[in-house]
């Protein structure tokens, strides 16, 4: 009779008891039965499988319920209700270029901008730019730091005018006092300007947004805090928006308060000529004329003016805006 305990190794023909793993005579092993080995693996596996599978499903609902709860948030908006972030160019200096140069440059800003691209055949404005070939411009740094007065070169560094020549969104800029003529130079840093921190435009609103870090400015530049700053409006006036109303103002004063565009509709005047202030003997490009009108100062921060603009003269202050422009002083 045969005994079952007994194994006969297939190498050898050896026989050996079969608790033992392995032929005695030639070490031969046995290969682990197949089935078994997959019973073992399926039993050790098979709940991490499943456990996998239920957090996928639910991690899939999570992710399907936040999908439907964005679409119903936000299935009667359209992109053009979001506002885009305006990307903006650095100053540069201008001084001794050529009037083509300057408005080849413009026409190319302008034919390139996220929001006025779509003006049809556009071309700088001759009553906004009666610049003249190769003149100096006035710089930033100079008239700030030393001012017209102790400058030895009132044109040298980024010209202060470039911030709004190079970017036609920001149809008011600011040009702050020429303190370096009134005080020491070492009391100031070498900006005159309030380069914006951002800008924004909102389709749906019809409106563009610029924010200044004035908080930033007045800390770097303490002498600024007391004095009236002059708008630059000349990016308003050479895309056709000739007639300006501040609708509202927040923490803002103006210098004529009996006469200013919080008041009325104003039109607007801002011009590029040359201009014999900055004492070069040839003279500077410069902007003209400042206005009292648009002469404003921030009494506490934050502070806001939304100003309303028209392309032609409105019956009323109340009229609806071509454009809106808000601009933020945090």
């Amino acid at each position: 009779m045969e005994d079952k305990n007994i194994k006969i190794c297939p190498v050898c023909n050896e026989k050996y008891n079969k608790e033992q793993k392995h032929c005695p005579k030639c070490l031969y092993k046995p290969p682990l039965n197949i089935i078994k080995a997959l019973g073992v693996i399926i039993v050790v596996i098979l709940p991490f499988v499943f456990l996998e599978i239920q957090n996928q499903s639910n991690y899939s609902l999570e992710k399907i319920n936040e999908t439907k709860q964005y679409i119903i948030r936000h299935k009667e908006q359209k992109p053009d209700d979001f506002q885009i972030k305006i990307p903006l160019r650095e100053m540069e200096d201008l001084s001794y270029k050529t009037k083509d140069e300057i408005l080849a440059k413009r026409k190319e800003y302008v034919e390139n901008s996220l929001i006025f691209n779509s003006i049809k055949n556009y071309k700088p404005n001759p009553e906004v730019y009666k610049i003249e070939d190769k003149l100096p411009w006035i710089s930033a740094k100079e008239i700030a730091k030393y001012g017209i007065n102790k400058s030895k070169d009132i044109s040298k560094g980024p010209s202060r005018h470039s911030i709004s020549i190079n970017n036609p969104e920001i149809l008011l800029s600011i040009i702050t006092p020429d303190l370096g003529s009134l005080r020491d130079a070492k009391n100031f840093s070498e900006y005159d300007y309030f380069y914006p921190k951002a800008v924004y435009w909102s389709k749906k609103e019809n409106k563009i947004s610029i924010h200044f870090d004035i908080k930033n400015f007045y800390t770097i530049n303490p002498d600024f805090v007391e004095t009236f700053l002059h708008f630059d409006e000349t990016n308003a006036r050479d895309l056709g928006y000739n007639w300006i109303y501040a609708k509202n103002c927040e923490n803002i004063s103006f210098k004529n308060i009996k006469n200013n565009f919080s008041i009325e509709p104003y039109n607007i005047k801002g011009f590029y000529h040359k201009g014999l202030s900055c004492k070069k003997i040839q003279g500077c490009n410069n902007y003209s004329p400042y206005q009292e009108q648009l002469t404003v100062k921030i009494e506490d921060l934050p502070a806001k003016l939304l100003i309303k603009l028209w392309k032609n003269k409105p019956d009323s202050k109340d009229k609806k805006a071509d454009i809106l422009y808000e601009m933020v002083f945090e």
